[in-house]
């Protein structure tokens, strides 16, 4: 049976959640809804306790009556301005892990604006809500409110099941890496791309539910990526490939982790940092350009920060020296984590197969200069979900630049300096060939130019360093 959890306040909507509480336990069973949280262990921190209740949950309900927004404590100060409110615990722990967040006005209560709300729980804003009101409709808001939950929780289960949860600080667990190279060389004559591209998705693991997604503070949605094996860099044969795409060699992403659904936006990158670098500009879900590594980075912390999670990155002010201090914060994706989601599963030149016309329906590409950039997500997504993977801006990497067999590629503590850093995925005004899967590009961290931006990832599991390991030293 599908699980329910109703968030409410008692000064705000006592009456009306305990009518509500009461139809869903008679539609669902009484085990099936978890209302009034009151019986917290002595000695339990209650930020946990709280995270594993909604975790378990399929769907959140949020009662929102007249007062729930502005609601006060003793001393005069606005609940939600409060990390350790219950109510704001529960719902961003819900927003946090991917789970159905439902709103649920009753009285005369309205949609919260996103200026209402702090940071972590901006995101509920945007959530469709259904209304509970008292007179002659109230039963039958009630009636489309179980029907619409009906919906969720067949949807949940059309998606393989339990969809996966974002990592809580209750649930995570320590890890030291996240891809290796292993030593299975390249076959010297491949088979055709079919059949390669059935070998690998085959090869994909079938235990981890892809669908699931990640809404952050600032509504960037972030896709579940699963952990497997995939062919990184270019066959001999690919007669577009270049040098340093080559030679091909198998990778192991050995945790999942999360990969931005779209580019970061100008909005998106101006609600974090409070400027827009962009050339491009005027519309604010263009994907930001003309920055710097160091930008993408200090980005990464910033926002890390918003979400009340710890920053991924040490950075020196001074020195300008970058370490990973791990977690489960915001940062860049590695080169192989870039190319793994991109390909996601194929084989083929593009993710869309080896046919331009095919890329053109994916990837803003083959432009001139007056053109520049488009609206995020306007192509269609790869197999997972992923948009602009192809084009429209080259997207920064974490990793040092380094030809493939150059020693391991380590990336646990990086001088900048003059090390250049690794760029994908083409841009606008690149040709076909260089928006492949494959293609690598390399410049200085301080570099800026309106082909350049990035998008985030984030790690499952925390760990203190990333690195990319060859098993036996050599790709």
């Amino acid at each position: 049976m599908p699980k329910l959890f109703i968030s409410y306040r008692r000064e705000d909507s006592a009456y009306p959640s305990h009518a509500i509480y009461k139809h869903l336990a008679e539609h669902y069973g009484h085990d099936s809804v978890m209302f009034d949280v009151d019986s917290i262990p002595l000695g339990v921190d209650f930020v946990e306790y709280l995270n594993e209740k909604v975790s378990q949950c399929d769907a959140l309900l949020v009662i929102i009556g007249g007062s729930w927004v502005d609601a006060c404590s003793e001393n005069g100060t606005r609940r939600l301005d409060d990390p350790d409110d219950f109510v704001r615990v529960e719902v961003y722990s819900a927003l946090k892990m991917g789970i159905p967040v439902i709103p649920v006005l009753v009285d005369r209560a309205s949609m919260p604006r996103a200026d209402d709300l702090p940071p972590s729980l901006k995101p509920l804003s945007r959530r469709n809500a259904a209304e509970v009101r008292p007179g002659r409709d109230y039963q039958s808001h009630l009636e489309l409110l179980v029907r619409g939950l009906d919906r969720v929780f067949e949807h949940a289960a059309a998606t393989s099941g339990k969809k996966e949860k974002a990592a809580t600080p209750a649930m995570q667990q320590e890890s030291t890496e996240t891809a290796e190279t292993v030593t299975t060389p390249a076959p010297a004559n491949p088979k055709s791309p079919e059949a390669a591209k059935k070998t690998e998705e085959a090869r994909l693991p079938q235990s981890i539910e892809t669908g699931g997604v990640i809404t952050n503070s600032i509504g960037m949605e972030l896709k579940l990526i699963p952990a497997g094996e995939f062919m990184m860099g270019s066959p001999d044969t690919d007669k577009d490939s270049r040098r340093n795409e080559r030679p091909q060699h198998r990778v192991r992403i050995t945790q999942p982790f999360y990969m931005g659904i779209n580019l970061v936006t100008q909005r998106e990158y101006e609600q974090v940092m409070g400027d827009n670098p962009a050339t491009y500009n005027g519309e604010d879900q263009r994907p930001v350009e003309t920055i710097t590594w160091h930008d993408a980075v200090k980005f990464c912390n910033k926002l890390s920060e918003l979400d009340g999670l710890d920053q991924f990155y040490d950075i020196d002010i001074d020195s300008q020296n970058v370490s990973v201090i791990g977690g489960t914060g915001h940062r860049l994706p590695t080169e192989a984590e870039w190319e793994y989601a991109c390909r996601a599963g194929t084989s083929t030149k593009w993710s869309c197969g080896d046919d331009t016309e095919t890329l053109s329906a994916a990837a803003w590409y083959g432009r001139e200069l007056p053109d520049g950039t488009r609206l995020v997500g306007e192509g269609e997504p790869n197999q997972w979900g992923l948009y602009d993977m192809h084009g429209n801006v080259w997207e920064w990497c974490w990793d040092l630049y380094k030809r493939y067999g150059q020693t391991s590629m380590e990336t646990n503590l990086t001088p900048l300096g003059e090390n250049r850093r690794a760029l994908r995925g083409g841009s606008f005004q690149s040709s076909a060939s260089l928006c492949r899967s494959a293609i690598r590009g390399r410049v200085v961290p301080d570099h800026r130019d309106p082909f350049i931006g990035f998008r985030v990832s984030r790690s499952c599991l925390r760990h203190q360093e990333m690195s990319i390991k060859s098993v036996a030293n050599r790709y």
